[in-house]
């Protein structure tokens, strides 16, 4: 009988994400040194990164996520996309599909802050089917 840890799933995919997140690091510092992405995304990603993995570590605990750690994600997202959409070297083309993505997060904050304060009739309508 063998007395070597057999890895779990979790552990599998902890171990995955963080070599994930490590070559993802390593790139963007390359690409930051290399003039293809705009000064401070090393930071910006860095803070993101951390800010993602303690929402998603609290969200697998008994006490699940605070507001401050989804906000916090949030506003690391926006500064994220705003930063590469001012960025020098930024296509027409890319920083409209940024705004689009930039929106689409704004949106989304906007809807979880309303949605944290209860229902309201008013905000719900029919919807149109699609044709």
């Amino acid at each position: 009988m063998s007395t070597t840890p057999v890895p779990t799933p979790t552990s599998n995919t902890a171990n995955l994400i963080a070599l994930l997140e490590g070559f993802g690091n390593l790139a963007l510092i390359g690409l930051q040194a290399g003039g293809v992405v705009p000064p401070g995304s090393v930071q910006i990603a860095s803070m993101l990164e951390a800010s993602l993995n303690n929402l998603v570590a609290a969200h697998q605990s008994a006490q699940g996520s605070t507001d401050a750690e989804v906000l916090s994600a949030y506003a690391l997202l926006i500064a994220g996309f705003k930063a590469y959409q001012i960025a020098s070297g930024t296509t027409s083309a890319l920083s409209a599909k940024i705004g689009a993505y930039l929106a689409g997060t704004e949106a989304g904050l906007a809807g979880y802050v309303a949605a944290g304060a209860g229902y309201d009739p008013a905000n719900y309508t029919q919807q149109q089917p699609i044709a």
